[in-house]
């Protein structure tokens, strides 16, 4: 006879470590508001998102790729809270471009937000049932990738 709550057992402890790093997906650690004051700048938001990519390239599991992913949009969504909607709202672009950053880099960042969709993925790991993650198109992401200095995705 097999003993059904041994496996049971070994299945959760298994499952755990990626259970808790779905309903952990802030990559940073911190939540909304400390990301709005960490990330200012252009130069701050770049930084952070060459690392998401980065962890992103050696996630291991469907949550580590989620949490990621949506991380990058957060971190654009921080940015465009201070700098005026440059991002998010298009026809604001020029103003931003020549207060808080180049025309390039704004252009980016709108490239970056383009590919953040919406997701229901993993729902269970977020305060809603719908969240944004990136989820680009594969030219985009090759452009993204260079304008980053972060390098081609692995081969799956």
């Amino acid at each position: 006879m097999i003993n059904v709550s041994k496996y049971l057992v070994m299945l959760w402890v298994g499952l755990l470590p990626i259970w808790a790093h779905a309903a952990s997906y802030d990559v940073e650690g911190e939540g909304k508001e400390e990301l709005i004051k960490r990330v200012v700048t252009i130069a701050q938001a770049k930084e952070r998102l060459r690392s998401s990519f980065r962890q992103m390239d050696r996630c291991p599991s469907g949550s580590c790729q989620n949490g990621t992913s949506t991380h990058i949009c957060e971190v654009i969504g921080a940015l465009d809270s201070n700098i005026d909607g440059a991002i998010i709202d298009g026809a604001l672009a020029s103003h931003a471009a020549s207060k808080w950053a180049d025309r390039k880099d704004i252009r980016m960042m709108q490239l970056i937000y383009r590919q953040c969709k919406p997701t229901n993925y993993q729902y269970w790991a977020y305060e809603r049932v719908l969240h944004v993650a990136y989820q680009p198109e594969k030219l985009a992401d090759a452009k993204i990738r260079r304008y980053l200095g972060v390098g081609p995705p692995p081969e799956q």
